[in-house]
């Protein structure tokens, strides 16, 4: 079922706080554009891997890249996938 407007603004607030939202720079782009070249990659899947290698983090959970692929230091982990385990990816 659908979130109410409501809900779904409750819910974006309570992620705000879990999460670091990075802004889309000039720099960020460029290096987004310069993936898309690179590794044929959709414009917004090089913009996060750009935004995962300004910011220096080598894991990002997302279900639009290969399970468990990596391209140019950052591995990207399909949180649904069957062989998810979240305390392989946490630090200690």
């Amino acid at each position: 079922m659908p979130l109410t407007s409501e809900d779904a603004a409750a819910e974006i607030r309570r992620l705000m706080v879990l999460a670091y939202a990075v802004p889309l720079t000039a720099e960020l782009l460029e290096n987004a554009l310069n993936a898309v070249k690179a590794h044929r990659l959709p414009l917004w899947d090089a913009q996060i891997l750009a935004a995962a290698k300004l910011h220096q983090a080598n894991i990002v959970l997302s279900e639009d890249f290969g399970h468990r692929q990596t391209i140019d230091g950052v591995t990207f982990v399909n949180p649904f996938a069957p062989d998810f385990v979240i305390s392989e990816i946490l630090s200690p």
